[in-house]
């Protein structure tokens, strides 16, 4: 695979100097307009998560391609934890988490999230999260705990799977489904994974190449 590498943070992006690597990575693997705009607004939609994200956020920008698919993996450690995260919804109009908009909202708020202790992560649910549809664990498809390791993966596959299901019988996730199928990544990915160990997180976002 021919792969490209940079270093990012909420406060420093360089988005011309990520996009030209987008460009020469679609013309190294010559890829038609078609598949090399998809992939570019791939990576510009990532781009502008880490903007949004309300703590500091440092990571590496990794994205590859061959013939057959494009990947845009966001490799990251985070400074979450519990105070804070309740810190950013007590001084919210509702205090409630519901502000949450957008599937890229949404997988940002699960990497925030997910470094938690898990604990932690359940009570500030129970208290913050009343009547929003549970999109992380709608989107689990692994958890591991033991007392020196935490590990999960949450992926959008299984997540729209989730919601087809419960669309019909449940408000909030016709209202997510909806929220899903406006979704510009959501449209174009096949696949979009979240890791978190301890407070570690990788993301990636896979689009199968037509061409």
């Amino acid at each position: 695979m021919k792969t490209e590498k940079i270093f990012i943070s909420n406060n420093d992006i360089r988005y011309d100097e990520v996009m030209d690597r987008v460009e020469m990575l679609s013309d190294d693997l010559l890829l038609d307009k078609k598949d090399a705009l998809k992939c570019r607004l791939l990576v510009e939609e990532t781009l502008g998560m880490v903007k949004a994200m309300t703590e500091e956020f440092i990571a590496y920008l990794h994205f590859e391609g061959d013939d057959k698919e494009f990947r845009v993996e966001l490799t990251a450690k985070t400074k979450m934890n519990a105070e804070k995260k309740e810190d950013l919804l007590s001084v919210s109009s509702s205090g409630k988490n519901i502000a949450v908009k957008g599937l890229m909202g949404k997988i940002s708020e699960i990497i925030e999230n997910g470094v938690l202790n898990f604990g932690d992560l359940m009570n500030l649910n129970d208290i913050y999260s009343a009547g929003v549809i549970p999109y992380g664990d709608m989107g689990m498809v692994n958890q591991v705990e033991s007392p020196l390791d935490a590990y999960f993966v949450w992926s959008l596959h299984q997540y729209r799977n989730n919601l087809s299901d419960a669309k019909d019988e449940n408000n909030a996730a016709a209202e997510a489904w909806d929220e899903l199928e406006k979704s510009i990544v959501a449209s174009i990915a096949d696949d979009v994974l979240v890791g978190v160990r301890k407070d570690h997180v990788t993301m990636t976002i896979i689009k199968k190449l037509e061409a």
